[in-house]
């Protein structure tokens, strides 16, 4: 029944998500022409099923997109369910409005609906992974992530996560501070550039349109973005209020953070950087709500406030693209 309401609510949002001009998403047109197009295009093999399947059966664009958010969330309602099975959260219901809320108010959500289409997608079903990978289920965690890999590639990447967890904290922190070094003087660059360079590989990209080369190297502000959270979580993790195993859980939780952020540091120096940190921003939503649940879940009237901030948000995601429906 609970999962039947969000549905119904989200299919709702769906709605003004599938039909928006190409004003919201900066890829928006061109999924569009894609979609339209579909016979010339080859992308990750199940997102182009979906794409052939709606398309060659006469379905619109509006249609696609619609598809596309659904699948997002279904996929969320999921992974929400395992994080709350993983640290032990016995008040469900607001859990997931928490979650649901700072999904809704976060421009990386927004961006895994409207742009990033397939990496958002993909990364949603990745993370779904590495849940029941931390939970033991490797036989889900392998099913899941060969599914994220078939609508885009870049979920590779989350293969560092099972890797690395088995270091102790302070050497992942040990990681962490290196290539953050390594990101700033620009060592990170010099290093993998030349590694790769011996092969011939060339990580530059050119625009399609002017056959310029891009380069980015350090960005300030995506550097103070991203080691703010990392230590924000850090100084939270040590004060919640749990038993010794599921605080466990909760440094094991705040440890995949910090280890989905080394690719962005070793590649952040490169056009289109964002791709790299979205791995572990799209996390923070998650974060946010797991923290301010752990802090709050045992005052008064906790389920009708979360039910009060979900709806605020919920109201804020619809008027985004509510106003651009009516508008158009």
């Amino acid at each position: 029944m609970r999962f039947l309401i969000f549905l119904i609510l989200f299919i709702f949002l769906g709605f003004f998500v599938g039909a928006r001009t190409d004003l919201i998403g900066s890829d928006t047109i061109t999924y569009r022409f894609f979609y339209y197009n579909y016979q010339y295009v080859s992308y990750e093999f199940l997102f182009q099923a979906l794409i052939e399947s709606l398309a060659s059966n006469g379905f619109r664009a509006e249609v696609f997109f619609f598809s596309i958010f659904i699948l997002n969330f279904i996929v969320i309602y999921f992974l929400i369910q395992q994080v709350s099975l993983y640290i032990g959260i016995k008040r469900t219901l607001p859990f997931y409005f928490l979650s649901f809320s700072f999904l809704l108010w976060s421009s990386w959500f927004e961006v895994a609906v409207t742009n990033a289409l397939r990496q958002g997608l993909s990364l949603n079903i990745a993370l779904l992974s590495l849940l029941f990978f931390l939970r033991k289920r490797y036989l889900f965690f392998s099913f899941f992530f060969i599914i994220s890999l078939l609508f885009h590639k870049s979920s590779f990447l989350v293969l560092i996560v099972p890797f690395l967890l088995v270091l102790p904290m302070g050497k992942i922190l040990f990681i962490f501070l290196l290539l953050n070094i390594m990101y700033v003087t620009g060592w990170n660059e010099l290093i993998v550039s030349g590694l790769l360079g011996r092969y011939g590989v060339i990580l530059f990209s050119e625009d399609s349109y002017t056959n310029v080369i891009m380069y980015k190297g350090f960005q300030f502000g995506l550097f103070i973005y991203s080691v703010f959270w990392v230590f924000t979580y850090l100084f939270l993790s040590k004060y919640v209020n749990l038993d010794v195993k599921l605080k466990l859980n909760i440094s094991k939780i705040v440890k995949v953070f910090i280890i989905l952020s080394f690719p962005f540091y070793l590649l952040g120096y490169l056009p289109f950087s964002n791709r790299y940190a979205f791995l572990f921003w799209f996390l923070i939503p998650y974060m946010n709500a797991i923290f301010l649940y752990l802090f709050l879940a045992g005052r008064k009237h906790f389920l009708y406030y979360s039910f009060l901030v979900f709806m605020i948000s919920y109201l804020y995601f619809l008027f985004l693209f509510a106003e651009d429906y009516i508008n158009a």
